[in-house]
């Protein structure tokens, strides 16, 4: 695993550490048959669209 993140872009891995809410929404759904209500989706949008907005408007580290 720690070689694997070595060769992942700092971006990517952000953007990617941000999706893991839905994932474990989408789990929680699908698995254990629980219901989350529209502020919670529209929280976790907020938190993934506010992660994906600081990666795509930051500069690379030089």
């Amino acid at each position: 695993m720690p070689s694997a993140l070595r060769r992942v872009p700092t971006h990517f891995f952000g953007v990617f550490m941000s999706v893991n809410p839905v994932f474990a929404a989408l789990v929680g759904l699908v698995v254990l048959g629980q219901q989350l209500d529209g502020l919670a989706w529209g929280a976790i949008a907020a938190i993934v669209g506010a992660n994906t907005a600081a990666v795509c408007t930051s500069r690379p580290v030089r």
